[in-house]
């Protein structure tokens, strides 16, 4: 690699270059939308102003971490329903995007510090419901014993074999209370789900080891389980050594967790489009410089609202615990309807994941607006829970989605719809500008460059061809050895790249 700190701007055969086009470096990268903090109650407002500055955070992050865990402690006590045949669960996945310093694990801080004494809390009693469950399990073992020996008389003496009791059979183990999970496979997540019917959430302080760990048990068949806990349907998990399969009636989680932008790109490039990158509502804001906190740390008030946001509990049904339903208003529905026609009459035709991420908006939406409309609820002393959503909250969440949310998903989608050759060609733009380099070879690409994409030929000189269309390179033929046949590949780097940027 050759280092120039004052390159000229001439080529080796002292041709003039023209000036690089370095939008090729930003290419399908949108700005970041300022977060609307006019939109939430003002308490609301106030609080995610607050903790972001005590932690030196964007108050997206905050937000992010705040309606991530409100969602997963009101789970399965609640779902919204917009009108008949369609009800969502309440439960959100949430990725915040940035850099290594960006403070989105500051900003995540205030709301995981919650759910962990929550969950806390939970277990207080667990240690003693297991030493009852111990002791019921060995008075079990000796009512088998007895069984047995009963079963063993009957056989001998040619009498009818009694049937097993139900004091013989071993209990199941009762379940921890669960608030928060991290790094978990599918069978111990249906575990958990299992005996925390509400559901809980799924943390991942690095969301790329999530959306790119769904084959390692096992083919992709933890994908399925994913994208059925986001719809809260019923799931069965064959795959344990178990006499029974774990059910889980309502299967609902929440996700929560943060990227890197370039993990990001890699793992959007890689993925399927079937929708589980699409579900997730993405914050990136722009980077803000690290100030000292002013102010003190008060987590009172948010702790009173999740609190009191636990506190909610499913309602008995005919065949086990259910959610209550939460119901639009009339002129909510009304306005439901008409702001979906709108979204897709302006993005019905958008393509790959940001179109995904538009179908899904509706639902969004919804699941969206009745955490709102809980979370302002638990933040006030009313005594009464709102079993509606209001006109007045869901024109503030669809507020939020076109003027935040679907900007946030333009920013993070961008670069997975542009071209691919334009793509790669980013891609090695950076590497060129990273590197500082003058002069570059095809096969030392191929070969030794490692860039997620370049690995043939094909790709390389396509990614090529849009650098030199850009005049950011110009190819040169360099003759290698004493054959006048063999030759080089190699290309020269516009110096005017590093002067400009």
């Amino acid at each position: 690699m050759t280092i120039a700190p004052f390159p000229t701007n001439t080529n080796q055969a002292g041709g003039q270059w023209l000036p690089p086009d370095l939008s090729i470096l930003t290419g399908g990268q949108h700005p970041a939308p300022r977060f609307p903090l006019q939109l939430f109650a003002p308490e609301l407002s106030v609080l995610f102003t607050s903790l972001a500055g005590s932690k030196g955070a964007p108050p997206d992050y905050v937000a992010a971490g705040i309606l991530g865990v409100a969602a997963s402690l009101i789970g399965n006590a609640r779902w919204v329903e917009a009108w008949p045949g369609w009800r969502e669960p309440c439960c959100l996945w949430l990725g915040a995007v940035g850099g290594p310093s960006s403070a989105k694990s500051p900003g995540f801080d205030p709301a995981l510090t919650i759910a962990r004494d929550i969950e806390a809390g939970r277990a207080e009693g667990h240690t003693e419901e297991i030493r009852r469950w111990e002791t019921d399990v060995e008075k079990a073992k000796l009512a088998l014993a007895d069984w047995q020996d009963d079963v063993k008389t009957s056989s001998q003496h040619n009498t009818g074999t009694p049937q097993k009791p139900l004091d013989a059979v071993e209990p199941e183990k009762p379940p921890r209370p669960r608030a928060v999970v991290m790094d978990s496979t599918v069978e111990q997540l249906a575990l958990i789900l299992a005996g925390n019917p509400k559901g809980t959430l799924n943390f991942r302080d690095e969301l790329s080891g999530f959306l790119g760990s769904h084959g390692r048990y096992g083919g992709d068949a933890d994908r399925p389980f994913y994208l059925e806990a986001y719809g809260g349907r019923s799931f069965a998990v064959d795959r344990v050594r178990r006499d029974e399969p774990i059910i889980v009636p309502r299967l609902t989680l929440s996700i929560l967790g943060g990227i890197q932008p370039d993990r990001l790109e890699t793992m959007l490039m890689k993925a399927d489009n079937d929708g589980l990158a699409a579900r997730f509502l993405f914050v990136w804001p722009e980077p803000i410089a690290p100030i000292r906190p002013r102010g003190g740390y008060d987590l009172s008030l948010l702790r009173h609202a999740l609190t009191r946001l636990d506190g909610l509990e499913m309602i008995e049904g005919e065949s086990g615990p259910e959610p209550a339903i939460m119901m639009l208003s009339n002129d909510a529905a009304d306005l439901h309807d008409e702001r979906r026609q709108t979204l897709f009459a302006d993005h019905g035709d958008a393509p790959g994941m940001f179109g995904s991420f538009i179908g899904k908006a509706p639902g969004m939406v919804l699941r969206l607006s009745a955490v709102l409309t809980l979370l302002e609820w638990a933040i006030t002393d009313d005594s009464q829970c709102p079993d509606t959503v209001s006109a007045d909250a869901l024109r503030r969440t669809w507020a939020m989605f076109e003027s935040y949310l679907i900007p946030m998903a333009k920013r993070v989608y961008g670069n997975a719809t542009i071209p691919t050759a334009e793509r790669h060609a980013k891609a090695l733009a950076k590497r060129i500008m990273e590197n500082r380099e003058l002069r570059i070879n095809a096969r030392a690409i191929q070969r030794e460059w490692r860039i997620p994409g370049l690995n043939n030929a094909t790709a390389i000189q396509s990614a090529l061809s849009v650098l030199m269309d850009t005049d950011w390179l110009r190819e040169e033929t360099t003759r290698t050895g004493n054959s006048p046949g063999r030759s080089r590949r190699d290309y020269a780097v516009n110096p005017d790249v590093f002067a400009e940027w």
